[in-house]
């Protein structure tokens, strides 16, 4: 699955049998492009050349210009569930947990449907395959709706004023359309 981020949040599949992704927040790396500061030592660790500092570097600390840490961990398996890392989406700025929130929901999503997509496969016995993949093509239509409403969303230039208003807009919108396609696959 392909990562998704959104400003320095960004939920990383990573496969794991236990975990399908970690939700980190990135932050600029302070090192990065300083290391001529820094002077190797006997066991290849980088120290501050004029010795103010008890600190120790890896040489891998200077080379990206982000660093991140993990924020939680969606699980991997039918109903998606966050395992967070302490107090840490507690712990977030307003926008950087609007941001946590609207990565989270999408992770979440791509894993409960990786699930569904897994579990439709050599059903076809069964009588039900007919009725079964109509709500599963509804389905993916509505989490087609979801990733386009996002996206929209994602277009508009908004400014610090009206993201929140933008936001609740978009929300209502698609709750609306939502409401719309299950009452369609109810009387269907």
């Amino acid at each position: 699955m392909k990562n998704i981020r959104s400003r320095n949040i960004e939920a990383r599949f990573i496969g794991d049998d236990k975990y399908a992704c970690e939700i980190v927040k990135w932050f600029p790396n302070d090192l990065y492009g300083h290391k001529d500061e820094y002077e190797e030592d006997s066991f290849g660790m980088y120290v501050k050349k004029n010795g103010d500092s008890m600190a120790r570097f890896s040489e891998g600390c200077f080379v990206n210009p982000e660093n991140c840490y993990v924020i939680c961990f969606v699980t991997n398996s039918d109903e998606p569930d966050i395992i967070s890392v302490g107090n840490r989406p507690w712990e977030l700025g307003l926008l950087d947990k609007e941001d946590f929130d609207y990565v989270k929901n999408r992770a979440i999503s791509a894993v409960a449907r990786q699930f569904m997509e897994y579990d439709t496969v050599g059903d076809n016995n069964n009588d039900s395959s007919s009725t079964d993949s109509k709500v599963m093509k509804e389905i993916e239509h509505i989490l087609s709706g979801i990733e386009k409403t996002i996206a929209e969303y994602d277009k508009n230039d908004c400014s610090k004023d009206s993201y929140e208003y933008k936001f609740e807009c978009a929300k209502l919108e698609f709750l609306n359309w939502l409401e719309d396609r299950l009452k369609f696959l109810i009387d269907n």
